[in-house]
């Protein structure tokens, strides 16, 4: 008799515990995910239709929307959402509430981010070799109006608005 590492060999899938899942056959072989490992007590977990935080459900979505668009309206739709790296759904959920998902910035952003942490950090070097109290407080404070600067950036460009601005 084969093991079932042997038996997942041959087509199936090896899940979390050891245990050998046969690969689908027939109209449902393209349907194949990974398995995943058990979920702690206290994580959310994520379903299609509600979400769940250990035993309590905290959001739930009980009623199908369908609706029709045309082919303009679906271009819009796919690459507004995939700008903003969200689904479709959560992409309209959040126009239906008023928010307006912002486009995920590119590498140089993160990269400007980085490099104004970066000297934030290096201020605050300087400001331990200080002589005296007064002059690491002052340099330190730098440090802090320079982090305040860049949360402002990223807040300003990270989170969705509300409204019609």
């Amino acid at each position: 008799m084969k093991s079932n590492e042997e038996n997942c060999r041959m087509g199936g899938l090896l899940s979390w515990n050891k245990h050998c899942i046969p690969a689908p056959t027939g109209r449902n072989a393209n349907l194949v995910a990974a398995p995943r490992p058990p979920a702690e007590a206290d994580q959310t977990k994520y379903y299609t239709n509600y979400v769940e935080k250990g035993d309590n459900i905290i959001m739930r979505r009980d009623i199908k929307k369908s609706f029709w668009v045309n082919s303009e309206e679906d271009r819009d739709i796919k690459a507004k959402s995939q700008a903003a790296g969200l689904t479709e759904a959560e992409f309209l959920r959040q126009r239906v509430k008023g928010y307006h998902p912002v486009v995920t910035p590119d590498e140089v952003f993160w990269q400007a981010m980085e490099s104004i942490r970066e000297f934030a950090d290096k201020i605050d070097e300087v400001a331990m070799r200080a002589d005296n109290k007064a002059d690491m407080i002052a340099i330190m404070a730098e440090a802090m109006r320079w982090r305040a600067f860049q949360n402002g950036i990223e807040q300003e460009i990270l989170i969705p608005k509300r409204g019609d601005h």
